[in-house]
């Protein structure tokens, strides 16, 4: 009877300690924000410490690392004004990057190593006086991308009204806000959830996520080391690098309230899921306006392009703006195909094979692609203009231009007067088709124009507008006006502003495709009904 006396009382104990430390880890798991790191400046492996403590009257800011394309790097935008405006700090905006773009996503300390390096000046400086230029991959890209300020193409002054302060970064030293702290102040503190588990809440604590987690850059306690133990957890092995973000992890800004440090340093910032806000009136209010009047129509030469190519095609809202994006509908069309195969092959028990792109390129198997995409757009546009363009055409000066062979490109002004005519004084539904496509190599334009012409002849792009001498080729009238465009021969400035002129000419449409439809389209869709 002692004996099991003993023994009850022996597990009761087991069992209180072993609760005792379950609500502890629960605790740690379930904080707020685990004692935010500090970011340490020295020549050391880098640590994170608990941050120090500020006098209130100074200016806060926070910032975050880019990445991505355009649409990633404005999703970013409108996430840090959510944290800025909520926890009442100043956001340093880092450059917008245009051209070539840079991974969706690494972890923090990749992306901060990555941040730093984009300084074209020492760049240059690396790759000429070495032999790095012709081997090394950075060291080609030099003339595919550039970082600018985000007032370069667009008006900041938006945020003007809204309680949210917004400067631009002044250089590449993160750790002191881009020129905005002194160099010899050390108050960064890093926030990233999607790398450091100690930066976020748990969701679901049950869950046992598949990660390489980051070195533990606190002294552990006690008490966690014996959790850890209970657990049986190896601090001796090597962590291995993240191959992706922490999933089910978030900061709240009612968390990060709670931090007086002067900087706040985020990682990527895109993904929305992973900040929580307020989601008060002031924000959506804020977001909307973003939304609505963020156009990049504050550098002079890229709306004089835009202008130009907006009356060659008849005016605002006389043409509709179609964008094809063929790298992304020839995967499709290949993954479609690998499908079929693949069940043929399962139907009569073959091994299984795989389907190269190669094949949709071949010359009959492009052309079958691009009738069934026609298909598909015939049935997106408007239904007016389908039936419009469905119908034949009524005798007009258009009618009598293509019962005549004018293929050549002498005649092309002579098809976009007639088809402007042909709307205006007889078929206002009638559509005029501005095609904006990504090409791929070794495409074949003819190839991808022809099925597209025979169901709207009054299709052009910008590379007509210029063979035909209606719009400048080239950018000559953009000389040096935007910083860190360094040697204007050896810039592609169609691939680097190309997609802003597209946003500007989109935003005075009658209507804007996209197929596949990805986030551009709600982002012209959100400009369009503002003016429309």
């Amino acid at each position: 009877m002692l004996r099991i006396r003993t023994f009850y009382l022996i597990f009761i104990l087991l069992f209180t300690l072993f609760t005792i430390l379950l609500l502890h880890q629960t605790q740690q798991d379930h904080l707020n924000l685990k004692s935010a790191q500090q970011y340490n400046n020295s020549s050391e492996e880098k640590q994170y410490w608990p941050q120090v403590q500020y006098p209130p009257e100074q200016e806060q800011f926070l910032s975050y690392f880019p990445n991505g394309d355009f649409m990633d790097q404005f999703h970013s935008l409108r996430n840090g004004l959510r944290l800025a405006l909520d926890t009442n700090r100043t956001l340093i905006l880092p450059y917008l990057r245009l051209g070539k773009t840079l991974e969706d996503w690494v972890p923090f300390d990749i992306m901060a190593n990555r941040y730093e390096a984009q300084n074209k000046t020492k760049l240059f400086s690396i790759c000429y006086k070495t032999d790095l230029a012709e081997n090394d991959d950075d060291c080609k890209d030099l003339y595919n991308w550039v970082e600018i300020p985000w007032s370069t193409l667009f008006d900041l002054s938006v945020f003007k009204k809204h309680s949210v302060r917004v400067v631009e970064r002044q250089n590449l030293d993160w750790k002191h806000g881009g020129g905005w702290l002194p160099s010899d102040s050390s108050a960064v503190v890093v926030v990233d959830p999607l790398t450091f588990m100690e930066n976020g809440s748990v969701l679901d604590t049950h869950e046992q996520q598949n990660i390489q987690q980051h070195p533990i850059m606190a002294n552990t306690s006690p008490m966690q080391k014996l959790w850890k133990w209970l657990r049986k957890e190896d601090d001796s092995i090597v962590p291995l690098p993240m191959q992706r973000p922490l999933s089910h992890r978030y900061a709240s800004t009612s968390q990060l309230v709670q931090l007086n440090t002067r900087l706040l340093q985020f990682g990527s910032v895109s993904q929305s899921s992973a900040f929580v806000s307020s989601k008060s009136d002031q924000e959506i209010r804020l977001l909307e306006d973003v939304s609505h009047q963020m156009i990049p129509n504050h550098f002079l030469p890229l709306t004089e392009k835009a202008t130009n190519i907006i009356n060659a095609l008849g005016g605002p809202r006389s043409f509709t703006v179609l964008h094809l994006h063929l790298p992304d509908l020839i995967q499709r069309e290949t993954t479609l195909l690998q499908t079929d195969l693949w069940m043929e092959e399962e139907e009569e028990e073959m091994e299984k094979s795989t389907v190269s792109q190669d094949i949709l390129l071949a010359p009959e198997t492009f052309l079958e692609m691009m009738n069934a995409i026609v298909f598909e757009l015939a049935g997106d546009i408007p239904i007016n203009q389908a039936v419009s363009a469905a119908l034949p055409i009524q005798p007009s000066l258009l009618l009598d231009h293509l019962n005549q062979d004018n293929d050549d490109d002498h005649h092309g002004p002579e098809l976009l007067k007639a088809c402007i005519d042909y709307r205006n004084k007889v078929d206002s539904r009638y559509p005029i088709i501005y095609l904006i496509i990504d090409k791929i190599k070794m495409m074949d334009e003819n190839a991808v124009l022809k099925p597209l012409l025979e169901l709207f002849p009054c299709l052009f792009t910008r590379n007509d507008l210029q063979k035909w001498k209606i719009i400048e080729s080239g950018w000559n009238s953009l000389g040096n006006q935007i910083n860190g465009m360094e040697d204007y021969s050896l810039m592609d400035y169609d691939d680097l502003l190309g997609p802003f002129l597209d946003i500007l000419i989109a935003n005075e449409s009658y209507s804007f495709l996209e197929t596949p439809s990805t986030a551009l389209s709600m982002f012209v869709a959100k400009l369009h009904h503002m003016f429309k």
